[in-house]
């Protein structure tokens, strides 16, 4: 059994209790899966990585890695467009 499981199965709780509104937040419905700032703040980090990825030469480590945090913001992004009830 790998020994990451436990720490994995608390992530996995955290987060669900986050997205589901019974997590530690300040306000009720999860409001840190609806915070308008935040999603704000996703989206340009986004948008930068993508200039980033266009214009400037990079290794392919680098190519490699900024691609994968893109990838992992579209995702929040995506789930977080899910949440309020939009559509991509």
């Amino acid at each position: 059994m790998d020994e990451r499981q436990p720490m994995i199965g608390r992530l996995w709780s955290r987060l669900a209790a986050t997205i589901s509104g019974d997590g530690e937040t300040d306000a009720p419905t999860g409001s840190r899966a609806y915070d308008p700032k935040r999603y704000r703040r996703l989206e340009d980090r986004a948008a930068g990585i993508r200039h980033a990825l266009k214009s400037s030469t990079l290794t392919d480590r680098d190519r490699r890695g900024l691609e994968n945090n893109l990838r992992n913001l579209e995702l929040a992004l995506r789930g977080m467009r899910a949440l309020r009830g939009k559509t991509d």
